[in-house]
Protein backbone atom coordinates (compact mmCIF):
# COMPACT_ATOMS: atom_id res chain seq x y z
CA UNK A 1 0.00 0.00 0.00
CA UNK A 2 1.40 3.06 -1.16
CA UNK A 3 0.68 6.31 1.37
CA UNK A 4 1.07 9.69 1.37
CA UNK A 5 0.72 12.07 4.72
CA UNK A 6 -0.55 15.69 3.85
CA UNK A 7 -0.15 18.30 6.22
CA UNK A 8 1.60 21.29 7.24
CA UNK A 9 2.33 20.70 10.43
CA UNK A 10 5.33 18.76 11.29
CA UNK A 11 4.49 16.76 14.44
CA UNK A 12 1.30 15.84 12.87
CA UNK A 13 2.64 14.19 9.87
CA UNK A 14 5.66 11.81 11.92
CA UNK A 15 2.53 11.14 14.48
CA UNK A 16 0.84 9.50 12.07
CA UNK A 17 3.89 7.78 10.14
CA UNK A 18 4.82 6.27 13.41
CA UNK A 19 1.15 4.98 14.06
CA UNK A 20 1.08 3.67 10.28
CA UNK A 21 4.67 1.95 10.76
CA UNK A 22 3.45 0.52 14.03
CA UNK A 23 0.16 -0.89 12.33
CA UNK A 24 1.73 -2.66 9.63
CA UNK A 25 4.11 -4.22 12.13
CA UNK A 26 1.14 -5.81 14.26
CA UNK A 27 -1.01 -6.86 11.19
CA UNK A 28 -1.76 -7.73 7.82
CA UNK A 29 -1.13 -4.00 6.27
CA UNK A 30 1.81 -3.66 3.81
CA UNK A 31 3.27 -0.36 3.11
CA UNK A 32 5.61 -0.14 0.56
CA UNK A 33 5.90 3.72 0.74
CA UNK A 34 5.12 6.35 3.05
CA UNK A 35 5.61 9.93 1.59
CA UNK A 36 5.03 13.23 3.79
CA UNK A 37 4.30 16.53 2.35
CA UNK A 38 3.69 20.06 4.00
CA UNK A 39 1.45 21.63 1.39
CA UNK A 40 -1.46 21.11 -1.52
CA UNK A 41 0.78 21.99 -4.46
CA UNK A 42 3.63 19.18 -3.58
CA UNK A 43 0.82 17.07 -3.10
CA UNK A 44 -0.92 16.95 -6.50
CA UNK A 45 2.29 16.59 -7.79
CA UNK A 46 3.40 13.90 -5.74
CA UNK A 47 -0.13 12.13 -6.27
CA UNK A 48 0.39 12.33 -9.84
CA UNK A 49 3.93 10.85 -9.41
CA UNK A 50 3.10 8.03 -6.84
CA UNK A 51 -0.52 7.73 -7.84
CA UNK A 52 -0.61 6.43 -3.72
CA UNK A 53 -3.64 4.36 -2.70
CA UNK A 54 -4.28 6.28 0.51
CA UNK A 55 -4.00 9.57 1.15
CA UNK A 56 -4.33 11.18 4.48
CA UNK A 57 -4.77 15.05 4.04
CA UNK A 58 -4.99 18.22 6.26
CA UNK A 59 -8.03 20.34 4.97
CA UNK A 60 -5.64 23.94 5.97
CA UNK A 61 -2.56 23.39 4.22
CA UNK A 62 -0.43 26.31 2.46
CA UNK A 63 -0.61 27.17 -1.31
CA UNK A 64 -3.51 24.84 -1.95
CA UNK A 65 -6.31 23.84 0.85
CA UNK A 66 -7.06 19.76 1.22
CA UNK A 67 -10.13 20.13 -0.28
CA UNK A 68 -9.40 21.63 -3.53
CA UNK A 69 -6.04 19.76 -3.91
CA UNK A 70 -8.13 16.53 -3.24
CA UNK A 71 -10.83 17.53 -6.01
CA UNK A 72 -7.67 17.94 -8.11
CA UNK A 73 -6.24 14.55 -7.74
CA UNK A 74 -9.36 12.77 -7.87
CA UNK A 75 -8.76 13.06 -11.94
CA UNK A 76 -5.17 12.59 -11.92
CA UNK A 77 -5.38 9.34 -9.55
CA UNK A 78 -9.03 8.13 -9.57
CA UNK A 79 -8.22 5.21 -7.48
CA UNK A 80 -6.77 6.93 -4.05
CA UNK A 81 -8.49 7.01 -1.18
CA UNK A 82 -8.97 9.91 0.63
CA UNK A 83 -8.79 10.53 4.68
CA UNK A 84 -9.64 14.28 5.54
CA UNK A 85 -7.54 15.67 8.81
CA UNK A 86 -8.63 18.46 10.25
CA UNK A 87 -9.04 20.39 13.83
CA UNK A 88 -12.25 22.01 12.57
CA UNK A 89 -15.47 20.30 13.22
CA UNK A 90 -17.42 22.56 11.15
CA UNK A 91 -20.31 20.74 8.98
CA UNK A 92 -19.55 22.38 5.76
CA UNK A 93 -15.93 20.55 5.42
CA UNK A 94 -17.37 17.10 5.89
CA UNK A 95 -20.32 17.86 3.55
CA UNK A 96 -17.83 18.68 0.74
CA UNK A 97 -15.05 15.76 1.78
CA UNK A 98 -17.98 13.19 1.70
CA UNK A 99 -18.98 14.74 -1.85
CA UNK A 100 -15.29 14.17 -3.22
CA UNK A 101 -15.45 10.72 -2.18
CA UNK A 102 -13.69 10.90 1.34
CA UNK A 103 -13.02 7.54 2.90
CA UNK A 104 -13.51 9.28 6.27
CA UNK A 105 -12.80 12.53 7.90
CA UNK A 106 -11.25 12.51 10.97
CA UNK A 107 -10.19 15.25 13.78
CA UNK A 108 -6.92 15.99 15.23
CA UNK A 109 -5.34 14.37 16.78
CA UNK A 110 -6.25 11.32 15.71
CA UNK A 111 -5.71 8.42 17.91
CA UNK A 112 -3.98 5.15 16.92
CA UNK A 113 -6.91 3.31 16.25
CA UNK A 114 -8.98 5.56 14.48
CA UNK A 115 -5.84 5.69 12.38
CA UNK A 116 -6.04 1.36 12.30
CA UNK A 117 -9.59 1.68 11.67
CA UNK A 118 -9.27 3.63 8.34
CA UNK A 119 -6.59 1.84 6.92
CA UNK A 120 -8.32 -1.30 7.39
CA UNK A 121 -11.36 -0.45 5.75
CA UNK A 122 -9.11 1.24 2.91
CA UNK A 123 -6.99 -1.82 2.54
CA UNK A 124 -10.92 -4.05 2.32
CA UNK A 125 -11.89 -1.20 -0.08
CA UNK A 126 -8.54 -1.92 -2.39
CA UNK A 127 -8.97 -5.95 -2.11
CA UNK A 128 -12.50 -5.92 -3.58
CA UNK A 129 -11.26 -3.48 -6.38
CA UNK A 130 -8.89 -5.27 -7.26
CA UNK A 131 -10.43 -8.51 -7.01
CA UNK A 132 -13.08 -7.21 -9.37
CA UNK A 133 -10.16 -5.99 -12.07
CA UNK A 134 -8.56 -9.14 -11.41
CA UNK A 135 -11.70 -11.05 -12.99
CA UNK A 136 -12.28 -8.39 -15.46
CA UNK A 137 -9.07 -8.32 -17.01
CA UNK A 138 -9.07 -12.32 -17.63
CA UNK A 139 -12.86 -11.87 -18.75
CA UNK A 140 -11.15 -9.18 -21.45
CA UNK A 141 -7.89 -11.52 -21.94
CA UNK A 142 -10.29 -14.69 -22.57
CA UNK A 143 -12.63 -12.37 -25.03
CA UNK A 144 -10.05 -11.42 -27.40
CA UNK A 145 -8.75 -14.83 -27.29
CA UNK A 146 -11.65 -16.04 -28.34
CA UNK A 147 -13.23 -12.99 -30.06
CA UNK A 148 -15.86 -11.61 -28.34
CA UNK A 149 -14.82 -8.88 -27.56
CA UNK A 150 -12.95 -5.93 -28.71
CA UNK A 151 -10.68 -3.46 -27.47
CA UNK A 152 -11.09 -1.10 -31.03
CA UNK A 153 -14.70 -0.62 -29.56
CA UNK A 154 -14.37 -0.42 -25.82
CA UNK A 155 -11.35 2.08 -25.27
CA UNK A 156 -9.75 2.04 -22.77
CA UNK A 157 -7.05 3.54 -20.30
CA UNK A 158 -4.63 5.70 -22.07
CA UNK A 159 -2.62 5.24 -19.20
CA UNK A 160 -2.54 2.05 -18.75
CA UNK A 161 0.32 -0.70 -19.52
CA UNK A 162 0.69 -4.11 -20.08
CA UNK A 163 3.60 -7.20 -19.70
CA UNK A 164 3.07 -10.82 -19.98
CA UNK A 165 4.58 -14.30 -19.84
CA UNK A 166 3.75 -17.59 -21.95
CA UNK A 167 4.66 -20.56 -20.02
CA UNK A 168 5.03 -23.82 -21.42
CA UNK A 169 5.09 -27.26 -18.75
CA UNK A 170 6.81 -30.19 -20.07
CA UNK A 171 6.38 -33.51 -18.29
CA UNK A 172 6.80 -36.93 -18.32
CA UNK A 173 3.36 -37.90 -17.04
CA UNK A 174 0.44 -38.42 -19.06
CA UNK A 175 -1.34 -35.84 -21.23
CA UNK A 176 -3.99 -35.72 -18.50
CA UNK A 177 -2.18 -35.27 -15.72
CA UNK A 178 0.19 -32.79 -17.47
CA UNK A 179 -2.90 -30.78 -17.94
CA UNK A 180 -4.08 -31.11 -14.06
CA UNK A 181 -0.71 -29.73 -12.83
CA UNK A 182 -0.48 -27.14 -15.45
CA UNK A 183 -4.36 -26.18 -14.09
CA UNK A 184 -3.28 -26.86 -10.42
CA UNK A 185 0.16 -24.13 -10.85
CA UNK A 186 -2.19 -21.61 -12.67
CA UNK A 187 -4.89 -21.77 -9.87
CA UNK A 188 -1.81 -21.43 -7.36
CA UNK A 189 -0.03 -18.40 -9.60
CA UNK A 190 -3.41 -16.39 -9.62
CA UNK A 191 -4.10 -16.91 -5.81
CA UNK A 192 -0.18 -15.78 -5.14
CA UNK A 193 -0.84 -12.76 -7.89
CA UNK A 194 -3.98 -12.30 -6.00
CA UNK A 195 -2.74 -11.72 -2.53
CA UNK A 196 0.55 -11.46 -1.68
CA UNK A 197 0.98 -7.71 -0.78
CA UNK A 198 4.89 -7.95 -3.34
CA UNK A 199 2.26 -7.42 -6.21
CA UNK A 200 0.49 -4.42 -7.05
CA UNK A 201 -0.66 -4.91 -10.93
CA UNK A 202 -3.62 -6.09 -12.02
CA UNK A 203 -3.10 -9.93 -13.43
CA UNK A 204 -4.82 -12.03 -15.30
CA UNK A 205 -4.10 -15.95 -16.42
CA UNK A 206 -5.27 -17.50 -19.00
CA UNK A 207 -4.71 -20.96 -21.32
CA UNK A 208 -3.35 -20.53 -24.93
CA UNK A 209 -4.80 -22.73 -27.81
CA UNK A 210 -1.56 -24.44 -28.30
CA UNK A 211 -1.85 -25.98 -24.61
CA UNK A 212 0.65 -23.36 -23.03
CA UNK A 213 -0.30 -20.85 -20.58
CA UNK A 214 0.25 -16.91 -20.32
CA UNK A 215 -0.32 -14.27 -17.68
CA UNK A 216 -0.56 -11.03 -18.00
CA UNK A 217 0.41 -7.35 -15.17
CA UNK A 218 -1.60 -4.46 -15.78
CA UNK A 219 -0.36 -1.56 -14.46
CA UNK A 220 0.21 2.40 -15.09
CA UNK A 221 4.15 1.94 -13.96
CA UNK A 222 6.86 0.24 -16.45
CA UNK A 223 9.06 -0.12 -13.98
CA UNK A 224 6.60 -2.29 -11.86
CA UNK A 225 5.27 -4.27 -14.29
CA UNK A 226 8.82 -5.44 -15.14
CA UNK A 227 9.55 -6.19 -11.76
CA UNK A 228 6.37 -7.82 -10.28
CA UNK A 229 6.51 -9.87 -13.92
CA UNK A 230 10.04 -11.04 -12.30
CA UNK A 231 8.74 -11.52 -8.97
CA UNK A 232 5.82 -14.04 -10.67
CA UNK A 233 7.98 -16.15 -12.94
CA UNK A 234 10.36 -16.65 -9.61
CA UNK A 235 7.28 -17.94 -7.96
CA UNK A 236 6.60 -20.34 -11.02
CA UNK A 237 10.12 -22.20 -10.73
CA UNK A 238 9.81 -22.17 -6.96
CA UNK A 239 5.85 -24.09 -7.17
CA UNK A 240 8.09 -26.49 -9.12
CA UNK A 241 10.83 -26.63 -6.40
CA UNK A 242 8.43 -26.95 -3.61
CA UNK A 243 5.92 -28.73 -4.72
CA UNK A 244 7.00 -32.80 -4.64
CA UNK A 245 3.63 -33.41 -6.70
CA UNK A 246 5.22 -31.41 -9.35
CA UNK A 247 8.79 -33.07 -8.99
CA UNK A 248 10.39 -34.06 -12.39
CA UNK A 249 8.68 -31.52 -14.10
CA UNK A 250 9.78 -28.31 -16.25
CA UNK A 251 8.40 -24.81 -17.31
CA UNK A 252 9.53 -22.64 -19.67
CA UNK A 253 9.14 -19.29 -19.48
CA UNK A 254 8.91 -16.49 -22.26
CA UNK A 255 9.02 -12.98 -21.46
CA UNK A 256 7.47 -10.54 -23.70
CA UNK A 257 10.22 -7.81 -25.09
CA UNK A 258 8.62 -4.56 -23.99
CA UNK A 259 5.77 -3.47 -22.06
CA UNK A 260 2.68 -2.50 -24.57
CA UNK A 261 -0.18 -0.15 -24.14
CA UNK A 262 -2.70 -2.20 -25.55
CA UNK A 263 -4.36 -5.27 -24.75
CA UNK A 264 -5.07 -6.49 -27.70
CA UNK A 265 -1.47 -6.09 -28.99
CA UNK A 266 -0.15 -7.86 -26.09
CA UNK A 267 -1.95 -11.03 -26.56
CA UNK A 268 -1.02 -10.77 -30.82
CA UNK A 269 2.42 -10.54 -29.12
CA UNK A 270 2.40 -13.31 -27.04
CA UNK A 271 0.51 -15.71 -29.76
CA UNK A 272 3.95 -14.88 -31.63
CA UNK A 273 5.74 -15.70 -28.72
CA UNK A 274 3.61 -19.19 -28.24
CA UNK A 275 4.91 -20.08 -31.41
CA UNK A 276 8.15 -20.18 -30.79
CA UNK A 277 8.32 -22.01 -27.70
CA UNK A 278 9.61 -24.82 -29.76
CA UNK A 279 12.98 -23.66 -29.55
CA UNK A 280 13.13 -24.71 -25.46
CA UNK A 281 14.12 -27.92 -27.29
CA UNK A 282 17.18 -27.04 -27.46
CA UNK A 283 17.87 -24.62 -25.25
CA UNK A 284 16.21 -23.01 -21.54
CA UNK A 285 14.37 -25.67 -21.01
CA UNK A 286 13.26 -25.04 -17.46
CA UNK A 287 14.45 -21.57 -17.67
CA UNK A 288 13.70 -18.25 -19.22
CA UNK A 289 14.02 -17.84 -23.07
CA UNK A 290 14.03 -13.89 -23.46
CA UNK A 291 13.94 -12.16 -26.80
CA UNK A 292 17.79 -12.03 -26.86
CA UNK A 293 17.84 -16.15 -26.50
CA UNK A 294 15.15 -16.91 -28.95
CA UNK A 295 16.97 -14.72 -31.57
CA UNK A 296 20.44 -16.49 -30.39
CA UNK A 297 18.62 -19.92 -30.57
CA UNK A 298 17.09 -19.62 -33.98
CA UNK A 299 20.23 -18.25 -35.57
CA UNK A 300 21.90 -20.94 -34.39
CA UNK A 301 19.49 -23.40 -35.42
CA UNK A 302 18.17 -22.30 -38.82
CA UNK A 303 18.45 -24.85 -40.72
CA UNK A 304 16.99 -26.99 -38.23
CA UNK A 305 13.75 -24.79 -37.23
CA UNK A 306 10.56 -26.45 -38.99
CA UNK A 307 12.51 -29.76 -37.81
CA UNK A 308 11.93 -28.39 -34.69
CA UNK A 309 8.75 -27.39 -34.90
CA UNK A 310 7.32 -30.51 -36.13
CA UNK A 311 9.38 -32.38 -33.47
CA UNK A 312 7.53 -30.27 -30.81
CA UNK A 313 4.15 -31.12 -32.07
CA UNK A 314 5.09 -34.80 -32.64
CA UNK A 315 5.78 -34.99 -29.47
CA UNK A 316 3.08 -32.77 -27.69
CA UNK A 317 0.80 -35.54 -29.38
CA UNK A 318 2.56 -38.89 -28.70
CA UNK A 319 0.26 -40.53 -26.05
CA UNK A 320 -2.30 -40.32 -29.27
CA UNK A 321 -0.56 -41.04 -32.27
CA UNK A 322 2.97 -42.59 -31.46
CA UNK A 323 3.10 -44.43 -34.28
CA UNK A 324 3.14 -41.40 -36.30
CA UNK A 325 5.13 -39.84 -33.96
CA UNK A 326 8.01 -42.59 -33.99
CA UNK A 327 7.75 -43.05 -37.70
CA UNK A 328 8.59 -39.14 -38.28
CA UNK A 329 11.43 -39.53 -36.25
CA UNK A 330 12.86 -42.28 -37.78
CA UNK A 331 12.63 -40.86 -41.34
CA UNK A 332 14.66 -37.94 -39.56
CA UNK A 333 17.18 -39.82 -37.91
CA UNK A 334 20.35 -37.64 -39.23
CA UNK A 335 18.98 -34.32 -37.79
CA UNK A 336 17.91 -36.20 -34.92
CA UNK A 337 20.92 -37.25 -34.50
CA UNK A 338 23.11 -34.26 -34.73
CA UNK A 339 20.86 -32.13 -32.53
CA UNK A 340 20.86 -34.65 -29.64
CA UNK A 341 24.65 -34.04 -29.32
CA UNK A 342 24.95 -30.23 -30.30
CA UNK A 343 21.75 -29.15 -28.58
CA UNK A 344 19.52 -29.16 -25.15
CA UNK A 345 17.38 -32.00 -27.38
CA UNK A 346 18.69 -34.65 -25.21
CA UNK A 347 18.23 -32.91 -21.90
CA UNK A 348 14.44 -32.19 -23.03
CA UNK A 349 13.60 -35.65 -23.68
CA UNK A 350 15.26 -36.34 -20.31
CA UNK A 351 12.73 -34.33 -18.52
CA UNK A 352 9.80 -35.59 -20.84
CA UNK A 353 10.69 -39.66 -20.11
CA UNK A 354 11.30 -39.09 -16.61
CA UNK A 355 14.77 -39.96 -16.83
CA UNK A 356 14.26 -43.00 -19.23
CA UNK A 357 16.31 -41.58 -22.15
CA UNK A 358 19.94 -40.33 -20.18
CA UNK A 359 23.27 -41.06 -21.14
CA UNK A 360 22.64 -41.50 -24.64
CA UNK A 361 24.76 -40.64 -27.70
CA UNK A 362 23.31 -39.20 -30.92
CA UNK A 363 23.95 -42.51 -32.54
CA UNK A 364 21.68 -44.14 -30.03
CA UNK A 365 19.22 -41.97 -29.20
CA UNK A 366 16.53 -42.79 -32.09
CA UNK A 367 16.39 -46.17 -31.34
CA UNK A 368 15.95 -45.15 -27.61
CA UNK A 369 14.08 -42.75 -28.22
CA UNK A 370 11.60 -44.81 -30.77
CA UNK A 371 11.44 -47.82 -28.17
CA UNK A 372 10.14 -45.44 -25.60
CA UNK A 373 7.23 -43.57 -27.69
CA UNK A 374 6.00 -46.95 -28.78
CA UNK A 375 7.05 -49.38 -25.34
CA UNK A 376 3.67 -48.45 -23.03
CA UNK A 377 1.27 -47.33 -25.94
CA UNK A 378 -0.07 -50.20 -27.97
CA UNK A 379 -3.66 -48.99 -26.01
CA UNK A 380 -3.58 -44.93 -26.83
CA UNK A 381 -5.55 -42.59 -25.76
CA UNK A 382 -7.06 -42.85 -29.66
CA UNK A 383 -8.12 -46.60 -29.46
CA UNK A 384 -10.53 -45.78 -25.82
CA UNK A 385 -12.62 -43.42 -28.53
CA UNK A 386 -12.92 -45.60 -31.67
CA UNK A 387 -12.43 -43.72 -34.48
CA UNK A 388 -11.30 -39.80 -34.76
CA UNK A 389 -14.68 -39.14 -35.44
CA UNK A 390 -15.63 -39.34 -31.95
CA UNK A 391 -13.12 -36.82 -30.11
CA UNK A 392 -14.26 -34.42 -32.65
CA UNK A 393 -17.80 -35.19 -31.25
CA UNK A 394 -17.47 -35.08 -27.78
CA UNK A 395 -15.93 -31.43 -28.94
CA UNK A 396 -19.05 -30.60 -30.68
CA UNK A 397 -21.10 -31.78 -27.78
CA UNK A 398 -19.12 -29.53 -25.34
CA UNK A 399 -19.51 -26.59 -27.96
CA UNK A 400 -23.46 -26.58 -28.10
CA UNK A 401 -23.38 -27.21 -24.04
CA UNK A 402 -21.11 -24.37 -23.50
CA UNK A 403 -21.55 -21.49 -26.84
CA UNK A 404 -22.76 -19.04 -24.04
CA UNK A 405 -20.22 -19.34 -21.63
CA UNK A 406 -16.19 -17.72 -22.17
CA UNK A 407 -15.04 -21.21 -23.63
CA UNK A 408 -12.27 -22.43 -26.31
CA UNK A 409 -10.05 -24.81 -28.03
CA UNK A 410 -7.78 -24.96 -24.95
CA UNK A 411 -10.68 -25.38 -22.68
CA UNK A 412 -12.43 -28.02 -24.93
CA UNK A 413 -8.80 -29.90 -25.05
CA UNK A 414 -8.59 -29.86 -21.91
CA UNK A 415 -12.34 -31.22 -21.08
CA UNK A 416 -11.49 -34.28 -23.60
CA UNK A 417 -7.71 -34.50 -21.78
CA UNK A 418 -6.38 -34.17 -25.48
CA UNK A 419 -3.89 -31.67 -26.49
CA UNK A 420 -5.41 -28.41 -27.84
CA UNK A 421 -2.74 -29.18 -30.98
CA UNK A 422 -4.26 -32.71 -31.61
CA UNK A 423 -7.88 -31.15 -31.20
CA UNK A 424 -7.20 -28.24 -33.41
CA UNK A 425 -5.86 -30.42 -36.40
CA UNK A 426 -8.40 -33.22 -36.18
CA UNK A 427 -11.43 -30.32 -36.40
CA UNK A 428 -9.86 -29.19 -38.83
CA UNK A 429 -9.51 -32.40 -41.31
CA UNK A 430 -13.11 -33.56 -39.95
CA UNK A 431 -15.05 -30.32 -40.02
CA UNK A 432 -13.23 -28.60 -43.05
CA UNK A 433 -13.19 -25.50 -40.76
CA UNK A 434 -10.93 -23.95 -37.85
CA UNK A 435 -12.45 -24.65 -34.06
CA UNK A 436 -12.71 -20.43 -33.96
CA UNK A 437 -14.56 -20.69 -37.35
CA UNK A 438 -16.64 -22.93 -36.55
CA UNK A 439 -17.37 -21.52 -32.52
CA UNK A 440 -18.29 -17.74 -34.45
CA UNK A 441 -20.96 -19.94 -37.15
CA UNK A 442 -22.43 -21.73 -33.73
CA UNK A 443 -22.86 -18.11 -31.77
CA UNK A 444 -24.34 -16.80 -35.08
CA UNK A 445 -26.80 -18.99 -35.92
CA UNK A 446 -27.90 -19.46 -32.13
CA UNK A 447 -28.26 -15.24 -32.27
CA UNK A 448 -30.55 -15.13 -35.73
CA UNK A 449 -32.66 -17.47 -34.11
CA UNK A 450 -32.92 -15.67 -31.18
CA UNK A 451 -33.34 -12.59 -32.89
CA UNK A 452 -36.21 -13.74 -35.30
CA UNK A 453 -38.06 -14.91 -32.50
CA UNK A 454 -38.10 -11.20 -31.57
CA UNK A 455 -38.49 -11.27 -27.61
CA UNK A 456 -34.59 -9.82 -26.93
CA UNK A 457 -33.06 -6.96 -27.41
CA UNK A 458 -29.61 -6.85 -29.50
CA UNK A 459 -27.93 -6.46 -26.16
CA UNK A 460 -29.36 -9.33 -24.44
CA UNK A 461 -28.91 -11.59 -27.33
CA UNK A 462 -25.40 -10.61 -27.62
CA UNK A 463 -24.75 -12.18 -24.19
CA UNK A 464 -26.97 -14.98 -24.49
CA UNK A 465 -24.60 -16.21 -27.18
CA UNK A 466 -21.45 -15.43 -25.29
CA UNK A 467 -20.44 -12.09 -26.53
CA UNK A 468 -18.81 -9.49 -23.90
CA UNK A 469 -19.36 -6.82 -26.20
CA UNK A 470 -22.24 -5.75 -27.53
CA UNK A 471 -20.59 -3.86 -30.75
CA UNK A 472 -18.29 -6.20 -31.27
CA UNK A 473 -21.44 -8.82 -31.64
CA UNK A 474 -22.51 -6.33 -33.71
CA UNK A 475 -19.40 -6.05 -36.04
CA UNK A 476 -19.37 -10.22 -36.24
CA UNK A 477 -22.68 -10.53 -37.22
CA UNK A 478 -22.69 -8.27 -39.96
CA UNK A 479 -19.93 -9.55 -40.95
CA UNK A 480 -21.21 -13.21 -41.25
CA UNK A 481 -24.84 -12.13 -42.42
CA UNK A 482 -24.03 -8.40 -44.22
CA UNK A 483 -26.36 -6.23 -42.34
CA UNK A 484 -26.55 -5.15 -38.57
CA UNK A 485 -28.40 -6.88 -35.51
CA UNK A 486 -30.97 -4.15 -35.61
CA UNK A 487 -31.51 -4.34 -39.25
CA UNK A 488 -32.65 -8.03 -38.71
CA UNK A 489 -36.61 -8.96 -39.13
CA UNK A 490 -38.25 -8.51 -35.76
CA UNK A 491 -35.77 -7.37 -33.57
CA UNK A 492 -36.89 -5.17 -30.61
Amino acid sequence: MKCIIADDEHLVRFSIQDMLEEIAESSSVWFDGILQVADGKDLVQQVRLHQPDVVFVDIRMPLVNGLDAMEQCKKISPATQWIILTGYAEFDYAKRAVALGALDYLLKPASREDIERVVQLALSNMKDRRALEQVFLEHRMQGLLQDTFSEEFEGGSDKMMYTACVGVLDSPTNLQDTYLAQHRLMLDLRSWLRTTPQITSTSGLVPLDDGGMAFALASSSHSILLQERQLATDYLYNCLLEDKAMEGLAITVIPLPSCESSLTHLLHELDQLSSEAYLRLVGSLGGSMDHGQQQKLKATFLQDLSFLQALDKHVRDRELEPVPAAQWIGQNRVVFERLWDNSGLARYFEVISGGYLIGLSGHRAVDAVLAWLLKDHSECIVSEHPGRRLVVDKALSILHTHYTQEIGLAQVADMLGITPNYLSSEFNRIMGESFPQYMTRLRMEKAHKLLHEGKRTVKEVSALVGYMSSRHFGKVFKKHFGHVPSEHPFTL
